[in-house]
């Protein structure tokens, strides 16, 4: 019975989670339209979801006119977003991947904003390779 009780929790949590979604989704699809000449940046106070075994901090496409960015702990999570928007791939990331990855770095080796960690305390993002600023400014218009 407990088990029972437990699991239909998490099926209307994730019920709530969905609806939540849907309704994000729905707000930025309209705002995309009637502002598809501006760069967007979506901004929620709630956590993000990515599925069921991970939080989404926040998403943006390489090269993409928008960034979503969710109520997280750290402060690099949005730069991080935003210079996806600006053309930059993560670091780990190989050019068959994303055609936008210029080299390849070990995955949580480097204090790289376009890298990620799994111990925020240890190891703070805080850098930029030269050839990142190089591929970033050239997207701005």
């Amino acid at each position: 019975m407990v088990k029972r009780v437990s699991l239909l929790r998490k099926s209307r949590f994730l019920i709530l989670i969905i609806k939540k979604e849907k309704l994000a989704l729905n707000i930025i699809q309209r705002i995309t339209l009637k502002y598809s000449n501006h760069f967007k940046a979506f901004y929620f106070a709630e956590k993000g979801y990515g599925g069921p075994m991970s939080n989404l901090n926040g998403y943006s496409a390489t090269n993409a006119d928008f960034v979503v960015a969710f109520n997280t702990q750290d402060d690099q999570t949005v730069v991080h977003e935003f210079l996806h928007s600006m053309g930059l791939a993560h670091t780990f990331t190989n050019k068959s991947t994303d055609s936008n990855a210029l080299f390849t770095y070990d995955y949580e080796r480097t204090d790289n904003l376009m890298d990620y960690v799994s111990d925020m305390e240890k190891n703070k993002r805080a850098s930029l390779y030269y050839w990142q600023w190089k591929v970033a400014n050239e997207t701005i218009k």
